[in-house]
């Protein structure tokens, strides 16, 4: 080593002073103060030296291969959500900030991408609708989002007011566990005051613990207004669905004798009602619910709350394409029971014979059965993959959040609201899960519902009410003509 100052400098206490060295090579530097008893006291430390000069121009710097920038990226990224990601690091910390920070995100934003360019081309390539397209029943529209708004317009927008005003009450409720374990159990900061009042420990704690109390209160009286709310709405769409639909067949001469119509108005109606409900309370609800909790767990800390996320781009992936075949599966089903009444109506009006009444009905049943057993199936591996998804969140949170509480990066209060937190941010992304799973699905029912009479034209009745009057014109014979 040479250098070209003293290597020692002695300055007055309070002031600042300077000291150059140059190294001709790498080395580890240690330094000191020299009064008796300071560097026992920490007035020192350590520090690793390299060569920032310049490479002679003889001398050609290799370029950086892919690994080196992928790694350069992730120290990057690290930084930006202000954690020191270096060498010191441990071992079994490196692939999950790599997973966290870089390839979770990359993969959720080109799943995020692509949902979106399939959505255009979806647009782009339907062909263009007719300006006059037929309702075949009187009173609905073509369309379940147009139909729904028209009878439950008031209803969705003060469904949607309820809606907002639990989100700020929700991040009461997780803010608060994490202020009882951090500032009334682990603080020494006491008496403190509370607008004025000298509180201790103990009365601190109750007052705390009686605002959650008042939180959970006010959330749970929210959701319950909200979900008997729903259940009015439901009921009132559900009741005048059923009401046109009735009112077509009744009008119908052709439509009227057939038995499909028990089935249609008792059973298929009913998820249609519900999801009338829901149509826009629910992505609002949950969607809400979802950003709430996300928005809390990046205040905790930023690499938790990526973490939250990791599994996301897997069951986007995933559980769409699965849940497609149950669609797929449920119209099937559909189908078989009509065709099962349309069997027993048959059988009824002919009196056929029980030997082949017996095995027609026979083969429906076990068609049935069959169609059942499959959608059974894939719903079951879809909720167990779905939960196998969410816990693997808690084990990010138990290793990574447990380390950087050792480390001093957060507190212990935050990791456990942060681990509470994320019991509840399973439910939101199950129910837009179901949202989207019950949105195809209650699509082609109201389709088939209201296409249930399209090769039958309404009675005179019907028509005249609805404003279509037929003139009948008969031409006379030619004798009479002739005649004339």
């Amino acid at each position: 080593m040479t250098h070209d100052a003293a290597n020692f400098i002695s300055i007055p206490s309070g002031e600042t002073g300077e000291l150059i060295w140059k190294f001709s090579d790498v080395t580890n530097l240690e330094f000191a103060c020299l009064v008796p008893g300071h560097r026992d006291a920490g007035c020192g430390g350590s520090s690793s030296c390299m060569i920032t000069s310049p490479h002679p121009p003889d001398i050609e710097r290799a370029p950086m291969s892919l690994m080196d920038r992928y790694h350069v990226l992730v120290h990057d990224v690290s930084a930006l959500f202000g954690y020191d990601y270096n060498d010191t690091t441990p071992d079994w910390v490196h692939p999950f900030i790599h997973l966290i920070l870089v390839l979770a995100p990359g993969l959720l934003i080109g799943v995020a991408l692509y949902l979106v360019l399939r959505g255009i081309l979806r647009l782009w390539s339907r062909p263009a609708k007719p300006v006059a397209r037929m309702n075949h029943v009187r009173g609905l529209d073509a369309g379940l989002f147009s139909s729904v708004l028209r009878y439950t317009r008031r209803q969705q927008a003060q469904m949607i007011m309820l809606s907002l005003l639990a989100l700020p009450i929700l991040y009461l409720t997780l803010e608060l566990p994490k202020q009882i374990v951090n500032n009334a159990l682990e603080s020494a900061t006491f008496p403190v005051e509370v607008l004025g009042q000298s509180l201790d420990q103990v009365i601190f704690l109750l007052l705390l613990c009686g605002l959650y109390l008042l939180s959970i209160s006010l959330n749970g009286l929210i959701k319950y207004t909200l979900n008997v709310f729903k259940g009015y709405t439901a009921e009132r769409f559900l009741r005048r669905f059923r009401l046109l639909i009735y009112r077509r067949w009744r009008s119908d001469a052709e439509a009227s004798e057939q038995s499909e119509i028990v089935p249609i108005l008792a059973q298929e109606v009913e998820p249609i009602g519900g999801f009338a409900a829901e149509v826009l309370t629910l992505p609002v609800l949950q969607g809400g619910t979802l950003f709430t909790i996300l928005l809390f767990m990046f205040i905790q800390d930023p690499i938790l709350g990526a973490a939250a996320l990791t599994v996301l781009p897997i069951q986007l992936i995933l559980l769409p394409k699965l849940q497609r075949r149950v669609n797929t599966l449920s119209r099937i089903r559909i189908k078989e029971v009509r065709d099962l009444g349309r069997q027993l109506s048959e059988q009824l009006r002919e009196r056929q014979g029980a030997s082949s009444g017996l095995s027609a009905a026979g083969a429906s049943f076990k068609a049935l059965e069959q169609v059942r057993r499959r959608i059974f199936r894939l719903k079951f591996f879809i909720k167990a993959l779905n939960n196998f998804l969410t816990a693997l969140t808690p084990f990010l949170f138990y290793s990574l959040g447990g380390y950087f509480v050792i480390e001093g990066r957060i507190t212990l209060g935050a990791l456990v609201a942060v681990l509470a937190a994320h019991k509840d941010f399973s439910a939101p992304l199950k129910e837009l899960f179901r949202y989207y799973q019950a949105l195809e699905d209650t699509r082609i029912r109201y389709q088939e519902i209201t296409t249930f009479f399209a090769g039958t034209p309404p009675r005179m009745e019907e028509q005249q009410s609805a404003g279509v009057h037929r003139l009948a014109i008969r031409r006379p014979p030619e004798h009479a003509l002739s005649q004339t």
